[in-house]
């Protein structure tokens, strides 16, 4: 690989996408670790800063949030556009997302709890 090339390798997740598959992306998460390349670390040391010497990095480096919705106050979630939440405990995770994440934000989850037990991450 070229030593020039920008890569991040972690957990993939991801954000935006539509039932056509037109939109979205993918991002690696923080929750399982991430792996950059010099020229990519390189470029987030120039670009990216903390607000606070513990501030949470995937929080910080792409919005991710560390823990479930409900750990979060309501009208702090509306101020922001949130991308992933971590810690799907005693919750449905499709719920969280067509409340919190899906642009079209309807009431109801599209999927039961452990409906499938198929995985798409990497």
């Amino acid at each position: 690989m070229p030593t020039n090339k920008k890569l991040i390798i972690g957990e993939r997740y991801g954000y935006g996408f539509s039932n056509s598959g037109n939109d979205g992306y993918d991002y690696p998460t923080g929750g399982a670790g991430m792996i950059f390349s010099r020229s990519a670390a390189k470029q987030l040391a120039e670009t990216c800063s903390c607000p606070t010497i513990d501030s949470p990095d995937d929080m910080i480096i792409a919005a991710f949030h560390q823990a479930q919705p409900m750990d979060y106050a309501e009208l702090y979630l509306k101020r922001i556009q949130p991308i992933s939440f971590h810690k799907f405990e005693e919750l449905d995770p499709y719920e969280v997302y067509m409340k919190w994440l899906h642009e079209d934000m309807p009431k109801q989850a599209v999927h039961a709890l452990h409906e499938s037990s198929r995985h798409t991450e990497l």
